[in-house]
């Protein structure tokens, strides 16, 4: 088995954009199954890779399709995380 850090990759449904990305750490365990459950109840479809390899995908953060993004936006997803 790889010591590779990986990542969750969620990416939009028939575009493929990136929705959202979450580092899978055994620090934040918690955190990082909610933002995967989350991401999978707004339809995104998730994948774990590498971090390397989603580096060298050269994916760009965000969804390209005006329509997509609106709808990405009211999910709350591509938002910042506002801290309490």
């Amino acid at each position: 088995m790889s010591d590779a850090t990986h990542c969750y990759v969620g990416r939009m449904p028939g575009c493929r954009c990136l929705g959202v990305v979450v580092v899978d750490s055994k620090e934040h365990m918690k955190d990082t199954s909610k933002t995967v459950a989350n991401a999978v109840k707004n339809g995104l479809e998730v994948e774990r890779m590498t971090i390397e390899d989603f580096r060298n995908s050269k994916d760009s953060f965000g969804c390209a399709h005006e329509l997509r993004m609106r709808e990405c936006k009211k999910r709350g997803l591509n938002q910042p995380r506002q801290d309490k």
